[in-house]
């Protein structure tokens, strides 16, 4: 009990709440939106309108039959949405509106969904924001209503798609290659006929799976968490050999055998509960976006991606099983790095060993083809197994001698057979091993190099040494490898989209380019405005011609005016405002010229945001594990005093190491922000760095003229000065509590941003991270007063960390 509580202790726990927050962050951020027809759509809103098309739905089976049920649920949001459109498009453009016929529609309706029309119109008259939110959510309600579409084909056809797969192992059968009934390929098609027909048995209908599939996409870095909590369980087990107390607890009665059958037992209830949490946290947000929760009782058949996946139990049972899978994988994964560091004298090159084999074998399972003659490399595999969709979210069949089973039998064997094997490995291993280290010509030599590196660093400056202690010792240069490495894989990968819609004001900013305000330019806006006069004048002639019903213009006609018309005024809107934004650059004695301002307003505008913010996010976390033992790693190893009576080991001493926090604070920043704008302006293929930044619209508040590039160098300079400010706040965290206090404290300063990324929107306004977001305080209208703000709080920190280490001695 005691090993126990050592191990499952406040700080494990924390860590596991950690890893749960971070789990339920990167789920939402990467689920909270969806992108349809090249737009970004909110996943929640979609999927409350499918979720009510479905309740609707089976509402109307207690009245009528399946079809007509299903017409009536979709036609409730159909039909609202275009009557709310055409109801608009009368108000804005009666010609138009006569010219599309609608009032005829709407007569249709009236005449075949009478409750429905009357519905809208109690609508209009009492719940007008209403119809204003389904104006606004257009493309939610059309991705809804094709995902709805989908589902009842789907569903219609299951039986017919089931019947196609039977025939075709009917079909193939029959062929000469698959003739020989001894083979595995005749006796696997056999096994899937049985299995299919079972399917058959299976009551498919519509529902929302969507959350439990998501949840099982998002298993692979779900997993991958939960082993940092294993990994740190494990590394935990071997403190007693860095406290030098191996050969005692080893020489207890209980310190070896019983000690090992705990410690499985301790790694066994930290896989489930870590796995446990970390999945109901998951599942609980993503409930939240998709819905779904009331149909988890259906068959698991009722989504079409898992239509052929021989698992004939309800969504509950599946989730359970994934689950308890995730937790075997987890746990396996955890007693082979126990066996392998028990194996090892060094603990951390153990572990290294460890994370190096794992490593090589993801690199193995994700980059190897399934038709690659090295297949068998990525079959046989640990993250086949830490990876729970390749194993429960499939078909497939394993032949074993004469025999064939299903690869989720065959796993679960192999699984439960090896950590009977690693158990008593791991328990043989740390009975009988003897733990004293041994003299080899290897360790001599480390001893040598150990000695002679340590001779040439104690010639160094106390700068150099407080550098060297923070990313050498300290293992800060790890930290920023880390960092480096999620930068140089996470970069926006797809620039800006040219809309068609905005045809026109294309044509006029290439036309105009680099213009000023002019009579020249003048000339052009007024002349495409004419063509806009045209081209409404046209539609109006053959809206009339129509309903006079004369014979003087096609329908083609009417649909090419139609189309001018929309694209002239969006076209114009956008040329009135780049005018406007030269008119008011003139207003500031400042010479605007014409520019096309879409990739750049895009590239540094909302569509950004959630990016910025994640690299935001990734500066801080790495500057606080960097830094955090600053002043608490000197207390921790008892260096204070000692430092402190020092000729230098005060004022000169603490303006050291302040100096190397503000060097770190600098290199992340530079290893963060420099390439993401590198590759970000690559994406979006912006050439010409020095045009004037107030040319884009969006940027005409800068008061200073400056280019493009200078824009971009201050926005890094600002990050650097807001990252040195809140290295400030972690200095003084670090001189006033423990070493593991310091970083628990630090960490908890960005929980106001991850609350906020889970979509409490008010914990922007008190994060530490969003200063460094600069766009978005741009979009919000605070004009980077947090940001000024911070810096301010840092100073003062920097001021009271300082006294405190220099007149206080802390």
């Amino acid at each position: 009990m005691s090993e126990f509580r050592r191990i499952i202790n406040r700080w494990m726990l924390a860590l596991v709440v950690i890893i749960c927050f971070f789990c339920s962050i990167i789920f939402y951020q990467l689920n909270k939106e969806t992108e349809y027809e090249e737009h970004k759509v909110s996943t929640r809103m979609v999927y409350s309108y499918y979720n009510q098309m479905l309740k609707d739905y089976y509402d109307n089976l207690d009245a009528m039959d399946e079809i007509h049920a299903k017409v009536n649920a979709r036609a409730k949001l159909y039909m609202i949405y275009n009557m709310e459109q055409w109801s608009r498009l009368k108000s804005e453009d009666e010609e138009l509106y006569n010219a599309g016929r609608y009032e005829e529609k709407i007569q249709r309706y009236r005449n075949s969904q009478p409750e429905i029309v009357a519905y809208y119109e109690d609508l209009q008259q009492n719940h007008k924001d209403v119809l204003d939110k389904y104006i606004e959510d257009s493309d939610a309600i059309n991705m809804a209503l094709d995902i709805y579409d989908a589902t009842y084909d789907y569903v219609g056809g299951y039986d017919e798609l089931i019947n196609g797969y039977i025939e075709q192992g009917n079909s193939m059968l029959m062929t000469e290659i698959y003739s020989d009934k001894s083979s595995f390929e005749h006796i696997n098609i056999l096994k899937s006929k049985y299995d299919f027909r079972k399917l058959l048995d299976i009551d498919v209908s519509p529902d929302n799976s969507k959350a439990v599939d998501a949840v099982v996409t998002s298993g692979s870095y779900i997993n991958i968490f939960i082993l940092l909590v294993v990994f740190i369980c494990v590394f935990r087990y071997f403190d007693d050999r860095k406290n030098g107390l191996g050969y005692i607890i080893y020489a207890a009665r209980k310190g070896r055998a019983y000690l090992s059958l705990v410690r499985i037992l301790i790694l066994a209830f930290v896989s489930a509960i870590s796995t446990l949490c970390a999945y109901i946290c998951v599942f609980i947000i993503s409930f939240r976006i998709y819905g779904g929760f009331e149909y988890m009782g259906n068959s698991l058949q009722s989504y079409e991606k898992y239509a052929t996946i021989c698992f004939t139990d309800s969504k509950w049972v599946f989730v359970a099983a994934m689950l308890a899978l995730s937790a075997l994988a987890v746990f396996i994964t955890g007693l082979i790095v126990w066996l392998l560091v028990s194996l090892s004298d060094n603990v951390s090159a153990g572990m290294g060993i460890a994370v190096i084999i794992l490593g090589i074998s993801y690199v193995m399972y994700m980059g190897i083809s399934d038709k690659s003659r090295f297949v068998a490399l990525k079959n046989i595999n640990i993250w086949n197994w830490i990876i729970p969709s390749g194993i429960i979210a499939s078909y497939k069949n394993i032949g074993v001698g004469k025999y064939i089973i299903s690869h989720i039998r065959a796993d679960v064997a192999v699984e439960v057979i090896l950590v009977f094997v690693l158990c008593a490995g791991g328990i043989c291993v740390n009975s009988l091993l003897k733990h004293g280290k041994k003299i080899t010509l290897f360790s001599k030599l480390k001893y040598k190099l150990t000695a002679w590196c340590q001779s040439v660093l104690s010639h160094m400056p106390v700068l150099v040494m407080e550098l060297y202690k923070l990313l050498w010792v300290k293992k800060g240069i790890v930290v920023l490898a880390i960092a480096v490495v999620i930068v140089s894989n996470t970069g926006i990968k797809k620039g800006y989209t040219y809309d068609s819609d905005l045809a026109v004001a294309m044509k006029y900013y290439s036309e105009a380019k680099d213009m000023q305000l002019s009579d020249e330019l003048s000339d052009i806006v007024y002349r495409y405005e004419q063509e806009s006069e045209y081209w409404n004048d046209r539609l109006k002639q053959i809206n009339t011609a129509f309903a006079n019903e004369t014979k003087e213009f096609t329908r083609e006609d009417m649909n090419e005016a139609t189309m001018q018309v929309s694209l002239y005024k969006k076209g114009l809107e956008e040329i009135h405002r780049n005018i406007n934004n030269l008119e008011y650059l003139k207003e500031k004695n400042i010479t605007g010229e014409v520019t096309m301002p879409f990739a750049v307003e895009e590239m540094l505008g909302e569509k950004l945001y959630s990016h910025e913010a994640v690299y935001g996010l990734l500066a801080v976390i790495v500057l606080i594990f960097i830094i955090f033992s600053i002043v608490s790693g000197e207390k921790k190893q008892n260096m204070l005093i000692s430092i402190h009576t020092a000729k230098r080991g005060r004022l000169s001493w603490c303006m050291m190491k302040l100096c190397a926090v503000l060097i770190v604070s600098i290199c992340i920043g530079v290893v963060i922000f420099i390439p993401d704008i590198v590759n970000i302006t690559k994406a979006y293929n912006i050439d010409d760095m020095q045009t004037a930044i107030q040319n884009y619209p969006r940027f005409s508040f800068v008061p200073i003229k400056m280019s493009l590039m200078a824009y971009l160098i201050c926005n890094i300079i600002w990050k650097l000065v807001l990252l040195m400010a809140i290295a400030g706040i972690v200095v003084l965290i670090s001189t006033m509590s423990g070493y593991v206090l310091s970083l628990v404290v630090s960490l908890a300063l960005v929980l106001p941003q991850l609350l906020y990324m889970l979509g409490f929107n008010l914990m922007y306004y008190i994060s530490i991270v969003s200063p460094l977001l600069v766009e978005e305080n741009w979009g919000r209208g605070i004009n980077q007063l947090n940001g000024i703000m911070l810096v301010a709080a840092g100073l003062v920190c920097w001021v009271i960390s300082v006294r405190r280490i220099v007149k206080k001695g802390h």
